[in-house]
């Protein structure tokens, strides 16, 4: 999938992407604003910056792939997001990726994780919980920053 290419698109209110897919560019679905539910399959491979960001009605986000990095900014903004999985692929987990999603209540980090970048979790002002494994071995400044609610940052 090309950078920007349902950039905007206030129609689209769910996405399953085809198997046929092996990479999803920058700003794909950028301020979706109907947008309230991904399926990503395995054969994505590559998902690019920002490209879910700023999607306000997103709530769920299922990533089948075998990505091992999800970019800067990739969800961020998406106030209603409360749930996502996380694949066991996932090495690092980019800058703003989670910033200003307040719909996040509980958050769990795969043990194949090793880095939380800056400002990861910020302002997810409903954030309760976050169980993160003790294979992530570098956190970003400010990665929690904001996160009012927070009561609970396991680090097994």
């Amino acid at each position: 999938m090309s950078d920007n290419c349902f950039y905007g698109c206030d129609t689209l209110n769910k996405v399953t992407i085809p198997s046929s897919i092996k990479s999803i560019g920058n700003d794909s679905f950028y301020e979706c604003g109907s947008l309230s539910s991904v399926i990503i399959p395995p054969s994505v491979i590559s998902i690019g910056k920002a490209c879910f960001c700023r999607c306000c009605f997103l709530k769920n986000v299922v990533i089948l792939s075998s990505v091992t990095s999800i970019p800067n900014s990739c969800f961020t903004s998406c106030e209603r997001l409360s749930n996502i999985v996380i694949p066991s692929s996932v090495k690092s987990i980019g800058d703003h990726y989670f910033c200003g999603c307040s719909g996040l209540i509980n958050v769990t980090i795969p043990s194949s994780v090793t880095s939380l970048d800056k400002w990861c979790f910020a302002s997810c002002t409903n954030l309760t919980s976050a169980d993160i494994p003790s294979t992530v071995t570098s956190f970003g400044m400010n990665c929690f920053d904001c996160c009012f609610n927070l009561k609970t940052r396991k680090h097994n």
